[in-house]
């Protein structure tokens, strides 16, 4: 059975699903094969050229909680790439991504970008939110781009690989107690750079189904 989130729309022609951990393609004919068997991967997504797919694989061991973290202990996990059809599959990073005085190790939500250069991920940032990440594949290095809650990758028009970003932005707590943090929808560049600010919830939605 296919949970929730685990199933990512990929396109017009294909999909990828995971199933207990497991990784499936879906071409467009119906037929499904398994591209992955070590019974730990999740949240896969397939590159806007079709040719890859990435995903995160948890690692066995011990929660990580040290020092403790924002959300509670996390999972570890690595990021990993193979091709759609299977073969050639690559461990792209496996280590921490360091932010503060926090260390994450647990990462999910993985997007190629168009070039498949770079790699974009979400990490337990905070306890209100996560956070969104770059991994340049030509020199392994992370960066942390901003706090968010989720990103989705554009497929068609003229802003065909450019992401849609819901970020945090922090609003000082007035005398009455409001405030503490918007989330508007953002429109970042294929290499991680912000463009502009696209608007609330409504506007941010629009935008996505227009350009998808």
């Amino acid at each position: 059975m296919l949970s929730m989130g685990a199933l990512a729309a990929t396109g017009r022609k294909a999909s990828v699903a995971a199933v207990e951990g497991n990784l499936y393609i879906t071409l467009a004919s119906g037929e499904r094969r398994e591209i992955t068997s070590s019974g730990r991967d999740y949240d896969p997504s397939l590159s806007l050229d079709g040719r890859y797919v990435v995903f995160a694989r948890a690692v066995p061991g011990p929660p990580f909680d040290e020092p403790p973290q924002p959300r509670g202990p996390q999972r570890r996990s690595e990021l990993w790439m193979v091709g759609a059809d299977g073969k050639d599959p690559r461990r792209l990073f496996s280590g921490e991504v360091r932010g503060g005085n926090f260390r994450y190790v647990e990462f999910s939500a993985p997007r190629l970008s168009l070039d498949n250069r770079y790699v974009y991920f979400m990490i337990p940032l905070a306890a209100v939110c996560g956070g969104l990440v770059s991994l340049d594949l030509r020199t392994s290095q992370v960066r942390i781009l901003t706090p968010a809650i989720g990103l989705t990758m554009l497929d068609k028009g003229a802003y065909r690989g450019y992401m849609v970003v819901v970020r945090r932005v922090d609003v000082p707590i007035d005398s009455e107690g409001q405030g503490g943090g918007t989330y508007p929808f953002w429109l970042y560049a294929p290499n991680g750079v912000p463009i502009r600010e696209i608007g609330g919830d409504q506007a941010g939605e629009r935008f996505i189904r227009e350009n998808r």
